[in-house]
């Protein structure tokens, strides 16, 4: 019975298989795809020059006269790079090319190759090191496909994913895998850009892939081939793509004014921590905790307070602190975003107009720029064991975890380790009851705190 069961089952999967892996050329899904996507997807090759000041001759000296002013000499010296491109719009004589930042960064010189044969040197229109991203920009008359794109909000995990590119300088290879994963974020050792999250599939990526065109079965590019996870540097089927939504703005941008611009919202951040989760109804995990925020900043502006969980922007949930970095950063300057947001355990909805994001300004002072964990008794024992004057066991309150620069914490003189018991008149017993505080105050709030069993008052000035 169970040898017949098996052989029916075998049946229907080579009777699937026939029906989805056609022989027919036609009829094979893989191969339309190829014939499709690799005359749009480019092997780019870069050249870099670097200056090197050449040592001389200890003869110098005097066959110039005894003139150690003279002008140092330098050599040039060239090296070359590899990586792939995606043509994503044509515009009369002028086709644009997406590849990472990575892949062009630095280069001198820059050249495309298509699969036809044919050879342009290219220009950079602009890149955006934050997502990891750049353009760049052929002019020719001659006739050249742009690519579809997809849309990279609609993968589920085992979809197909079709890898195409110039790995390690093997022009128009094209691998086959399926998604792995989404969301994916970025590697936290600082390797990848931070304003995205990634696609992971097991389709062969390796060196050279980066910058080339990860694509669904229908022939539609889903994401950008970025980086790859390996000890030894080679494909071990753990690749990673930028969704292709993530970049269409960045294209439209490059286009249009040669740089990609950011909101700004002007908050600290995080994942909710344990013990507020605990405090709060229905133990909520999900959204982006607010520890701080920059006074006069857009968030400041729109009521954002210490302590609030943002959980939608314009009607799109946000689960995380990633997911309001990135979704703040796409929002227009100056516009109205609505805000979904849980206070006191209450939703409510703030209007806010988020700043373009200038790094190379001087930010405000952050407001009140602490963060804090809850106060235990094994804490106490801790402290204890260091310090002449003893913590009762019964004592209640917060610990400052860390203190930021440039916050009002700092200027005031909070320090980590101080043990805070009381904000204005109101009793502190956890952290969730530290931020309500923090949030209720006005301009001066009193805090009482003990630093090494020592009873201290300070005012902070919210102003």
């Amino acid at each position: 019975m169970i040898h017949k069961e098996k052989q029916i089952f075998f049946t229907l999967f080579f009777l699937i298989s026939a029906v989805v892996f056609a022989t027919t050329p036609g009829d094979n899904p893989f191969r339309k795809v190829a014939k499709d996507v690799t005359p749009v997807v480019v092997q780019i090759n870069t050249i870099y020059t670097q200056k090197v000041k050449t040592g001389g001759s200890p003869f110098d000296f005097f066959f110039n006269n005894g003139n150690s002013n003279s002008q140092p000499q330098y050599r040039e010296y060239k090296s070359q790079g590899l990586g792939s491109g995606i043509v994503v719009e044509v515009k009369g004589d002028k086709k644009y090319i997406l590849t990472n930042n990575h892949v062009i960064k630095d280069a001198t010189e820059l050249k495309v190759h298509f699969n036809s044969g044919k050879e342009y040197n290219a220009e950079l229109v602009g890149a955006d090191s934050r997502k990891d991203l750049a353009l760049l920009l052929i002019e020719t008359k001659d006739i050249i496909p742009k690519a579809k794109l997809g849309d990279s909000d609609d993968l589920y995990i085992g979809d197909w994913a079709i890898a195409i590119g110039s790995p390690l300088g093997y022009e128009s290879t094209v691998s086959l895998g399926i998604i792995s994963a989404i969301g994916r974020k970025p590697d936290p050792r600082g390797m990848t850009a931070d304003f995205t999250d990634y696609i992971q599939t097991d389709a062969a990526i390796n060196k050279g892939n980066s910058g080339g065109a990860l694509v669904n079965i229908d022939g539609e590019i889903i994401g950008i081939n970025t980086w790859i996870a390996s000890e030894d540097g080679g494909n071990i089927g753990l690749g990673f793509s930028i969704p292709i939504n993530n970049a269409k703005d960045v294209i439209k941008q490059l286009i249009t004014k040669g740089k990609v611009e950011y909101g700004w919202l002007g908050v600290s951040m995080g994942g909710i921590p344990k013990d507020i989760s605990a405090e709060i109804k229905e133990n909520r995990t999900s959204g982006a905790f607010i520890y701080s925020l920059f006074k006069n900043s857009p968030a400041d502006k729109g009521g954002l307070k210490p302590g609030d969980i943002v959980i939608g922007i314009n009607g799109k949930d946000i689960t995380n602190q990633n997911e309001l970095l990135h979704n703040v950063g796409v929002l227009p300057a100056g516009k109205k975003a609505t805000f979904k947001i849980i206070r006191n355990n209450k939703e409510i909805s703030l209007n806010i107009y988020p700043e373009l994001r200038n790094d190379t300004n001087k930010r405000p002072i952050l407001w009140p720029g602490i963060t804090t964990i809850p106060l235990t008794t094994e804490i106490i024992d801790g402290l204890n064991k260091y310090s002449d004057t003893k913590i009762k066991k019964s004592t209640k309150g917060v610990v400052v975890y860390s203190v930021a620069a440039d916050s009002v914490s700092k200027l005031t003189g909070i320090v980590q380790g101080d043990i805070i018991t009381q904000v204005d008149n109101i009793k502190i017993k956890s952290s969730l009851d530290f931020y309500q505080a923090i949030a209720s105050s006005g301009s001066e709030v009193t805090v009482r705190v003990i630093r090494k069993g020592q009873n201290i008052k300070l005012i902070l000035l919210n102003e």
